[in-house]
């Protein structure tokens, strides 16, 4: 069974399958269309686990949502909203929608000079990934302890999509406390175990079993590079703000881990 609990924003990094500028069917509007996500494909390895986003994952996100297409997650630099205006041929400026394949999505850019300049760097297959930003709203975990997957059963809302230059990988762009949430530990309870430990208050097996939970988890969580490797010596500086919360959060509970004896 899927399971419905608190939601964290997330971002992923999708290949622009099929990304092309064409010219629309009916009145020559520029158009750029692409395949935005893939259902039912293995991720690489987020942390310790991989995902999937299973067929009609967006089903409730598309109905009724207020989608943005965006250059770098910049909402100064919008290319196109599910909501807009009509157009001359009777789309709106962003058309998403699902299909066996995927999320499809055909975007009708603004005649402004940011847009254009995007337009011929996916010509020229300068920019041909893009990353998503969205919250899960039901999930479900698959396979073995060993090589667990999570299975995203709704994703709702779902923000935005951007053309983006670097992708950002799950390990850079989902904070400590979110990967808490989504591997599982329940942050309210997470947030009474640690003010308990921290009143000098004997823990229980349950509490003390919370601690180890998270340690574990934190254990796998540093701003890394795909392969997993330390990358601390060539983050950005929001990079490194990152490892630095990552390293302040690991030395709480290494404290934390002291009253478990």
């Amino acid at each position: 069974m899927g399971e419905e609990k608190q939601a964290y924003l997330e971002t992923r990094s999708v290949l622009l399958t099929r990304a092309s500028v064409e010219k629309s069917d009916d009145d020559e509007l520029p158009v750029i269309r692409s395949t935005a996500a893939v259902f039912e494909q293995l991720s690489d390895p987020i942390f310790s686990f991989r995902e999937k986003i299973e067929k009609g994952a967006f089903a409730r996100a598309l109905k009724g949502g207020d989608t943005r297409a965006l250059i770098n997650h910049d909402s100064n630099l919008l290319m196109g909203r599910t909501k807009s205006k009509k157009l001359s041929n009777g789309k709106r400026t962003l058309e998403l929608w699902e299909d066996e394949k995927g999320l499809q999505a055909e975007n009708y850019p603004p005649d402004v000079e940011y847009a254009r300049g995007l337009m011929e760097l996916v010509k020229r297959g300068d920019l041909n990934q893009a990353s998503i930003q969205f919250y899960v709203e039901k999930e479900r975990w698959e396979g073995t302890l060993d090589e667990p997957i999570r299975v995203l059963e709704k994703i709702n809302p779902l923000l935005d999509i951007s053309y983006v230059t670097f992708p950002a990988y799950p390990q850079t762009s989902v904070d400590v406390r979110s990967m808490l949430g989504i591997m599982g530990v329940d942050m309210q309870e997470m947030r009474r175990v640690v003010a308990k430990g921290h009143r000098g208050l004997t823990l229980n097996d349950g509490e003390r079993d919370t601690i180890k939970r998270a340690m574990e988890i934190c254990e796998r969580i540093l701003v890394s590079d795909p392969d997993g490797s330390d990358s601390r010596d060539d983050v950005d500086d929001g990079g490194l703000l990152k490892v630095r919360e990552h390293d302040m959060i690991r030395l709480r509970l290494r404290r934390m881990m002291t009253l478990l004896g």
